[in-house]
């Protein structure tokens, strides 16, 4: 399987949920963002971004994770609900159906967009109900 820039073969959800969050880290920190609200939909990865300073290294992704954490900016880490969480899923979906073609070298870096892209503008809406029904 192929996460952003890497390949990290054949491997679980939750890693590939952790490389998303090294990923949008890195994208966060390079836009210069110093106050960062991270959610997930994943209570195991949520459960593994905030363990105990004492128990947080198992593996080199989440050390690299943590040691990104630790740099000199606020970031928040939140679990959200999978019903508020339409959008997200809306970009992988269509992340990954613009990517599945056997005849074109596939850009697999991130993107930031200052507007959803059309296919999402629905779901958008959506979630900001859904989410005004939360509060």
């Amino acid at each position: 399987m192929k996460y952003g820039r890497i390949y990290v073969g054949i491997c679980s959800i939750v890693v590939t949920e952790l490389w998303g969050v090294f990923e949008g880290l890195v994208l966060a920190w390079t836009k210069s963002f110093r106050k960062v609200v991270l959610e997930v939909d994943s209570l195991d990865v949520f459960q593994i971004l905030t363990r105990p300073s004492t128990d947080r290294c198992f593996d080199s992704l989440t050390c690299v994770i943590f040691e990104l954490l630790d740099w000199h900016w606020e970031v928040t880490v939140g679990i959200i609900r999978n019903s508020i969480n339409q959008v997200a899923d809306g970009l992988a979906k269509l992340a990954r159906d613009r990517t599945v073609s056997f005849h074109r070298e596939v850009d697999f870096s991130p993107r930031l967009f200052m507007a959803p892209p059309d296919e999402l503008v629905s779901l958008v809406y959506d979630d900001l109900l859904i989410a005004e029904d939360v509060d």
